[in-house]
């Protein structure tokens, strides 16, 4: 497939060391939307996004990811950690990877979305660092339930051999140990 490069562009991928950044947006559950860079502090789109130095892993053109595709977030002050065990569960929150390149962040088409999944499983790392697993959304979604239901929160068990009526079926509330 061809494709007209715009002039940002096209001056971009002519440098003799050519990298494109990145644009990370975290749907945190209960935050909000958090958006941030590879670049120095950027407005791209009506937004403004944080540079920090995140280190995107794993994740090819086009959405194609790898079975060890992560982000890595340095976490010397515990910053991301307390966001991801604390305020905020990383796991099964939306995440979108844009690529760019600096000079052409003005043309929203060259501007491309290499990745829309959503965050797997959250790790701590060394050096303090928080890995975040990425997952395409249709594999986390269909692992359910994500979580586990643990004895406090959960203990009032009807006894073996109750029979609980729904509709006009009955059923006997038995252990399975398969």
């Amino acid at each position: 497939m061809s494709r007209t490069l715009s002039t940002p562009l096209n001056t971009a991928a002519g440098q003799p060391v050519t990298q494109p950044g990145y644009l990370i947006e975290l749907y945190l559950p209960i935050s909000g939307v958090a958006r941030i860079t590879t670049f120095g502090d950027v407005t791209w789109n009506g937004y403004s996004w944080v540079s920090t130095n995140v280190k995107v892993n794993g994740i090819g053109r086009n959405g194609a990811v790898t079975t060890n595709a992560s982000l890595l977030f340095p976490n010397t002050d515990n910053a991301w950690s307390s966001i991801a065990f604390g305020v905020d569960d990383l796991r099964d929150a939306r995440v979108v990877i844009y690529s760019a390149y600096a000079d052409a962040l003005a043309n929203e088409a060259d501007v491309i979305c290499e990745f829309d999944g959503v965050g797997d499983e959250p790790m701590m790392a060394n050096p303090p660092a928080l890995t975040l697993k990425l997952a395409a959304a249709k594999s986390a979604v269909s692992r359910s339930p994500r979580r586990r239901i643990s004895a406090p929160l959960f203990n009032a068990l009807q006894p073996l051999g109750t029979q609980v009526t729904i509709g006009n079926t009955i059923y006997v509330l038995n252990r399975d140990l398969k």
